[in-house]
């Protein structure tokens, strides 16, 4: 089209050079805040499971502590895959003849990740 004057009017089409920068650098952080979630979400996860396997294996030990006959209890530790046991058993400060504390401990990487404590009582005959 022409005008007046003699020129000719300039086409609108398509984005100019200074959009297309912007809109890519408004790309580039989204995707970046999405991958940093990502890599916090598998570190979080693999937290979760490396607690939930020491709650179970400090379960495990408490049960085993609890149905031990009266008297055979005592405190060591073992190794399990990557994860530390250790227990101890004292008599209950407030019954010390007839009560014991069983204190359960397991870590991973030398950080407690799960402890868990019970009490035993001797059941009179």
């Amino acid at each position: 089209m022409l005008f007046p004057s003699g020129m000719r009017s300039q086409s609108v089409d398509g984005f100019s050079l200074v959009e297309v920068l912007i809109a890519a650098a408004i790309f580039v952080t989204g995707v970046a805040a999405v991958l940093q979630l990502v890599t916090l979400a598998a570190s979080s996860d693999l937290g979760a499971r490396h607690r939930t396997e020491a709650a179970v294996l400090a379960a495990q030990k408490i049960e085993e502590l609890l149905n031990l006959p009266w008297g055979t209890e005592s405190g060591a530790d073992d190794q399990r895959g990557a994860y530390l046991r250790r227990w101890d058993v004292q008599p209950l400060a407030a019954n010390p003849q007839s009560a014991l504390t069983l204190d359960v401990r397991v870590t991973i990487g030398g950080g407690e990740q799960a402890r868990l404590l019970a009490v035993k009582v001797r059941r009179s005959r």
